[in-house]
């Protein structure tokens, strides 16, 4: 967590921090990071960005917990705007996430590699308690937050890789989305019939 410094800067100051930061993240990535670009970039002295930030790995933690909580209240946006329905909020969050992503796609493929390396997938970072408030639970067969957790884990590991084939344009937007509305109705349905399982 960047230090009390950090956060007594005027808003424009942090924010051009965080933008020359952002741009670094399109540039290369997260293990590449380059704190001497930064400091240069946001017109600042090396010594004042450790007055800022811990470390390197600090600063990192900091802009992708910013990122998240937007990415959060995106999925709560389109879990109202869909009644509650997991799967098609999903689906449109994939449609609204390839549009805004395209246009930083480094920034975006930096960031997921990023989180892959650490094991780390989008929905695993939602408090189930906190997106259970939101989910018409009533179409579903569980309302554990166990069972609740799987879900979104696997919705999240379809939605994550259809979103890289796109954005690495090893499919076009429109395979992807018709790709992933099909693995959510599989998901739906269940794979097994009745008897079998």
């Amino acid at each position: 967590m960047p230090t009390s410094t950090f956060f007594n800067l005027k808003d424009e100051k942090r924010e051009t921090i965080i933008s020359v930061v952002k741009k670094e993240f399109e540039r290369v990535p997260l293990s590449k990071l380059s704190v001497k670009r930064i400091v240069e970039g946001s017109y600042i002295a090396r010594g004042s960005f450790y007055q800022y930030f811990l470390s390197k790995e600090d600063l990192i933690e900091y802009v992708l917990k910013e990122d998240f909580f937007n990415v959060k209240n995106t999925i709560i946006k389109l879990l109202e705007k869909n009644n509650g329905n997991i799967f098609d909020m999903s689906y449109e969050y994939l449609d609204h996430a390839v549009e805004e992503e395209k246009s930083r796609t480094n920034y975006y493929l930096h960031v997921s590699e990023f989180l892959k390396e650490n094991n780390i997938w989008l929905f695993d970072l939602l408090d189930v308690e906190e997106i259970k408030k939101y989910l018409d639970l009533t179409i579903l067969n569980f309302t554990s937050n166990y069972d609740l957790k799987i879900l979104l884990r696997v919705i999240a590991m379809g939605l994550q890789i259809t979103k890289m084939d796109i954005l690495n344009d090893f499919i076009s937007k429109e395979e992807g989305l018709k790709r992933f509305k099909r693995e959510l109705i599989i998901l739906k349905r269940g794979a097994l019939k009745e008897e079998n399982l």
